[in-house]
C-alpha cells in the first residue's frame, strides 16, 4: 500500500522537498556488532506548490553477504519520499520506484563488485 498523507490545509506556502536516504550497514553475524559503511541522507528543496499535496514515499533493503569477509553481511537500505498532487500518485509511484530499484542495484553491484547486467547475458 502506498504511504502518503494529505494536508488538512488548501495551500502549501513553504517550500517542500525531496528526501532520500542510503544506507549500507556491515554486521558481524558471530558478534551481532554494527559498523556504518555508508550513509547519505539528503533534502533537495523545491519551489513552494499551491495545491494540495500528498507524499509517497518508498524504501528497498536487502542483507547481502561481504565478499572476501567471512561470518559477515551488509544492510543495504535506500528510500525516496517525494511529494505530489494527490491525484498522481499512481504515475509518482511508479517513478520513485523505479528511482529506488535503480539506486539500490547500484549500491548492490557497488558491495559484491560485480555488475548485474553482464550476470543476465
Amino acid at each position: 500500500m502506498y504511504e502518503y498523507k494529505f494536508r488538512n490545509y488548501e495551500k502549501i506556502l513553504r517550500g517542500v522537498y525531496v528526501s532520500y536516504f542510503v544506507e549500507i550497514v556491515d554486521i558481524d553475524n558471530l558478534t551481532k556488532e554494527e559498523t556504518i559503511m555508508k550513509q547519505v541522507n539528503h533534502k533537495i528543496p523545491l519551489p513552494p506548490i499551491d495545491v494540495p499535496c500528498a507524499y509517497v514515499t518508498v524504501k528497498a533493503g536487502a542483507t547481502v553477504p561481504i565478499p572476501g569477509k567471512r561470518f559477515h553481511s551488509a544492510r543495504i537500505d535506500v528510500g525516496l519520499s517525494y511529494p505530489c498532487h494527490p491525484e498522481k500518485i499512481d504515475e509518482v509511484f511508479e517513478k520513485v520506484r523505479d528511482w529506488v530499484d535503480d539506486k539500490m542495484r547500484k549500491e548492490y553491484e557497488e558491495m559484491i563488485g560485480e555488475d548485474l547486467d553482464e550476470q543476465e547475458e
